[in-house]
């Protein structure tokens, strides 16, 4: 092993004059700029001893921090410097936490009867904290359903939303400290939901108005582009009685009007299902993060005697780039005085989606005022003084000097082509100088692959080719010198921006032999014993489900022409029916009833087990039913939900995660793959139709209404126009991509392949694409078996995103028609018919439907098939009502319940998906399609779509 002497300050020796600065400066309000890699944690835990050492009592220090890890990180680097000058006990019982432990004990000791500051009955009492996104959407929906029988007056709002549209919402505004309460809004929520028409108009439409000065010609402002492109597409029940398009700006007129637009009836709404949410909650005992913060904080806000009890001499607050509006105005509410060290780095700030702002750090002393402000509103919670001091730190003790300045570039790239970029960005950032001396082992390079699969083998050899090889020796300190070594595998990182494409990359490796272990959990509801528990639920549900018997069959062993033969015949082997039997009796205790799914199959491992304890905390407090598991076990497979679960893994291993899930590591070599179009920078855009924003307030983007005489869902031009370059997440990727290259230390590579996106094109400016990348090292993924995957098993590999067929329908024309359960209970009452079984139905179209059903002369009918279309790297999902198989055709039977057939050429998108996927099936007949207009009586075969048709539809 080779060894270089030289003479270095290490962070293991000594505090660099900046950090020590800060160390040593512990009265004041302090916010520190501390970039990637420059040692925040050891001065925050040096500062924590500073501290301290003045005071002598650890509770009088509140440190907090957003992960677990990090907590217990800093609590044990504590204990290790001041274990032998404190009592331990004290030390590992001091208010080191994460802002949800800390609300969570705050609401267990004093937090009892919280909810009655907000008009709510009812105690908070050790309640159950619903953790996962997918749990909470469950119970919400079971509320909201409830809360839409019992508040009609909101029907047309009903028509335009998403019962996950509203549950962001009220998380969004629970974070931003806008509460509801029996009587109204909490201090001046009602205003912030209205916005701020000057600040919107000095922040955006004057900026973005600028008419656009070229050569030769003014041409029209990057805001009427926009709008003008969104108004050709949309529309509109009242469009504006102005001339929006005579200029190349949008005139001021229209920014009043659509400011102003009427918003009392929307506002209400929210108030009440965000209000009676809550009161649902605790009537449950069930809360998620964002309340529990919330009781924590109405707590403070209130109890003036408990804020001053539970105030602390010094506050410290970790990675402050991720808190959220509620949490600034906590820590300040916590702060006995002006004692304050705020450490975070806005280029960091990657959190958005999780309602994370990092205005609080960018305009700390802004925001400082603001907060103060609001909590003083009514009595005097804020006394001391809010200067606040501002330190940096800008040496680097992880990267290359020549990987730092590299990252930089990434801040100051475009997304698209029109993207935006503040053209201050490049003086705002802090340039970071690398502690060490690395010369010439450290490369940057870019690889390019034909397509998706070529890129994952170009990956894989580059791994290959890099271990135990000398031209990526790793760089290493030991005792003040430099020593060089081979890399081996567990010092390669692969990141990637989306989870598919690393789990792909993960299955591929583990083909090759190449050890990978995928760091950020399991898709656990698609092992087998989860989608074991899934088949047997749909077979309690309906004897008759392929879909659950293909799987079963499978397990036990039969051959798939046995296992068509069974299906089609319906010869279910006796002691599988018996044992659908057995469940049955089950039904009032699932949990039970996995268990004994598992025992049947002997399943007795790590999966088997995860699956039966998350099962069971869905049933924690709340009673569910089979048809609202098996709704959950599929939510999990589409959305590809990911857990935690206790298994071996390798330890000289390839890491494979997201960025996020990278953020605060460190690798001697990253490979930062799929840097492609639509996956990074991501093409996902603000999806929900009910949004707020801090400018413009709360607003919807469709409204029902009526016009020509029928009902129709219409955009809002208003809502258009505001949110015109509004809600670009842009900024967000670049943050995203920086934290990405700055997780290496020596090596930095990226792949992507065709062309690559625009970040890869911009970043690989000045240096060398490799197109033709071909290691001598041979990686040749092998083709996957040919494996007949039939459309009823849920077997897929996803790659790309996955879209409801609903997602391409975009319904213009209502009307009341019979209801929506009039809908319902026809496709149940089809569904029953088509099975044989002799359902009776008090309507006239129940004839229509047997009639009808009788006349498709079908050797066999298939009711309710839910079904996947893969479309280059997406996939659709739908569920065809009917199928009927004739002797010489496939017929595919959608039902309307529809009172005209206005909608035709938006159901022609859906009816397209299901033919593409039968003709995979059944290529020996030619497929029909048919809408069944079963109020009208009237039978329509379409022509379907192609499939680039249907492609463009999807990137559109």
């Amino acid at each position: 092993m080779t060894q270089i002497d030289l003479k270095i300050n290490t962070l293991t020796k000594e505090l660099n004059e900046k950090q020590l600065d800060v160390v040593n400066s512990i009265d004041g309000i302090y916010v520190v700029d501390a970039g990637a890699g420059t040692g925040k944690t050891t001065a925050i835990t040096k500062r924590y001893e500073k501290i301290l050492d003045v005071v002598g009592d650890p509770n009088r220090i509140l440190l907090l921090t957003f992960t677990e890890n990090a907590a217990e990180n800093m609590r044990n680097k504590i204990i290790k410097e001041c274990g032998n000058r404190y009592n331990i006990n004290r030390l590992k019982n001091a208010p080191i936490s994460t802002f949800h432990s800390f609300c969570n004990r705050l609401i267990k000791t004093e937090g009892l009867e919280s909810p009655k500051f907000l008009g709510i009955d009812g105690v908070i009492q050790n309640p159950a904290v619903m953790e996962r996104e997918i749990y909470e959407k469950q119970f919400f929906r079971r509320f909201f359903n409830n809360f839409r029988e019992k508040n009609p007056q909101y029907i047309d709002i009903y028509k335009v939303i998403k019962s996950d549209d509203i549950l962001d919402l009220i998380k969004k505004l629970c974070c931003k400290g806008i509460f509801p309460s029996r009587q109204g809004w909490f201090n001046n929520g009602e205003e912030l939901l209205y916005g701020n028409l000057e600040l919107y108009r000095k922040k955006k439409f004057d900026v973005l108005n600028k008419p656009i000065i070229g050569k030769k010609t003014i041409t029209d402002s990057k805001l009427k582009k926009s709008f003008v492109t969104r108004f050709k597409e949309g529309h509109y029940l009242n469009s504006p009685n102005i001339d929006l398009f005579n200029d190349v700006q949008i005139p001021e007129e229209a920014l009043e009007l659509a400011f102003n637009d009427d918003r009392t009836l929307l506002t209400h709404f929210v108030h009440d299902v965000y209000f009676h949410y809550i009161e649902h909650c605790v009537k449950m005992n069930r809360i998620n993060f964002d309340f529990m913060i919330m009781f924590a904080f109405i707590l403070l806000y209130y109890n003036h005697e408990l804020r001053r009890k539970k105030s602390f001499d010094y506050v410290m607050v970790d990675e402050f780039q991720d808190t959220n509006e509620i949490q600034f105005m906590m820590v300040l509410m916590l702060m006995k005085t002006s004692n304050l060290c705020a450490v975070g780095d806005w280029k960091q700030g990657i959190y958005a989606f999780r309602n994370a702002t990092i205005d609080n750090i960018i305009n700390f002393d802004e925001k400082l005022i603001t907060y103060k402000q609001m909590l003083n509103n009514d009595y005097e919670r804020i006394t001391y003084d809010i200067k606040a001091i501002h330190r940096e730190f800008d040496i680097n003790y992880r990267s290359s000097q020549k990987i730092l300045d590299f990252s930089e570039k990434s801040l100051t790239i475009p997304a698209t082509k029109d993207d935006y970029i503040d053209e201050n960005i490049s003086e705002k950032i802090t340039h970071l100088k690398s502690a060490f001396d690395l010369d010439d082992r450290t490369n940057i390079e870019f690889l390019l692959g034909k397509d998706r699969d070529d890129e994952q083998r170009i990956v894989l050899a580059k791994i290959q080719e890099i271990v135990n090889n000398d031209d990526y020796l790793i760089k290493e300190i030991k005792d003040d010198v430099y020593e060089l070594r081979k890399p081996k595998y567990k010092d390669i990182a692969v990141l990637c921006r989306d989870r598919a494409f690393g789990l792909e990359l993960q299955d591929q490796a583990i083909r090759l032999g190449i050890p990978a272990n995928y760091d950020g959990g399991i898709e656990l509801f698609k092992t087998e014993p989860a989608l074991l528990v899934l088949a047997w639920l749909r077979l309690i549900v309906n004897s008759n489900n392929r879909r659950g018997w293909i799987t079963i069959l499978e397990k036990e062993g039969y051959n798939y022409p046995q296992i068509n033969q069974i299906v089609n015949e319906g010869q279910y082997p006796d002691y599988l029916v018996n044992f659908i039997e057995e469940l049955r009796k089950e039904e009032k205790d699932i949990v039970s009833l996995v268990g004994k799914i598992m025992k049947f199959h002997n399943l007795t491992g790590s999966y088997a087990n995860a699956v039966v304890v998350n099962i069971q905390s869905l049933f924690d407090n709340m009673l569910i039913s089979i048809p609202e598991l098996i709704n959950f076990i599929e939510e999990n497979i589409s959305a590809e939900e990911t857990y935690e679960v206790d298994i071996n893994l390798s330890d000289n291993a390839v890491t494979i995660q997201t960025i996020h899930g990278a953020k605060g590591l460190e690798y001697p070599i990253v490979i930062i793959a799929n840097v492609n179009d639509r996956y990074f920078p991501s093409s996902q855009k603000e999806r929900n139709n009910i949004i707020y924003h801090d400018l413009i307030g709360l607003r919807i983007k469709d409204e029902f209404g009526e016009k020509n005489g029928f009902k129709f869902k219409f955009d809002k031009w208003q809502t258009d126009l505001l949110t015109a370059n509004l809600f670009s997440d842009y900024d967000e990727e670049r943050r995203l991509l920086y934290v990405a290259i700055t997780r290496a230390k020596q090596y930095l590579i990226f792949t992507a392949n065709q062309k690559g996106s625009i970040f890869f094109q911009k970043m690989a400016d000045g240096y060398d694409i490799v197109s033709d990348y071909d290691n001598q090292i041979s990686v040749e993924i092998p083709e996957k078996q040919d494996i007949h995957d039939d459309l009823f098993i849920e077997n897929y590999e996803k790659r790309g995103n996955v879209f409801a067929v609903h997602d391409l329908i975009k319904y213009r024309y209502f009307d009341d028609g019979k209801g929506r359960e009039f809908g319902n209970d026809l496709h149940s009452f089809a569904y029953k018919i088509a099975l044989g079984i002799d359902e009776k139905w008090d309507q006239p179209e129940a004839e229509r439907i047997r009639q009808f059903i009788k006349s498709l002369n079908a050797n066999e009918l298939i009711p309710e098939i839910e079904c996947s279309l893969p479309i280059g790297n997406n996939l659709i999902r739908g569920k065809i009502d009917l199928l009927a198989i004739c002797d010489d055709s496939i017929e595919i039977i959608d039902y309307k319940s529809d009172t005209n057939d206005f909608n035709e050429s938006e159901y022609i998108k859906q009816l397209s998906v299901y033919y593409h996927v039968i003709r995979g099936i059944y290529s020996e007949k030619p497929a029909i399609c048919k809408i069944y207009y079963v109020c009208l009586d009237k039978i329509r075969e379409i022509k379907p779509l192609s499939i680039e048709e249907i492609e463009a539809l999807i990137n559109h």
